[in-house]
């Protein structure tokens, strides 16, 4: 970048300053009055520093994500086969399989809930 060449006995002041104003609690016109600052280059080096200090961030390199070891494993053998068991009032069992079609158990236990055990389908 061309430019004036950095003041860094000029930035190590005012970042002092700027960070015992921080550290104060007092206005800025209050804390420059109080330190015979003028306010206008403290505003002026406080833009720049944070500028500066912004720039410089956004340049630093992001860290490398740190990966591990993982395993894959099959699902257990009860996972293909996982049902829900329906236990009827008269000790009846209606097992349904996981991935049925849930139109044909809906009718299937609408029938079953009106009685119809016995007519044919």
């Amino acid at each position: 970048m061309v430019g004036r060449p950095r003041d860094l006995l000029g930035e190590q002041f005012w970042r002092r300053h700027i960070r015992q104003h921080h550290d104060s609690g007092l206005s800025v016109p209050r804390y420059c009055r109080d330190h015979e600052l003028h306010q206008g280059a403290f505003y002026s080096w406080r833009r720049r520093l944070a500028i500066r200090d912004h720039t410089a961030t956004a340049l630093e390199p992001l860290p490398t994500p740190a990966f591990l070891p993982v395993t894959v494993l099959d699902p257990p053998a009860c996972q293909a086969t996982t049902a829900i068991e329906i236990i009827l009032a008269d000790g009846s069992r209606v097992r349904v399989r996981a991935g049925c079609d849930r139109q044909l158990l809906a009718d299937v236990l609408a029938l079953l809930a009106r009685g119809d055990e016995g007519r044919p389908c």
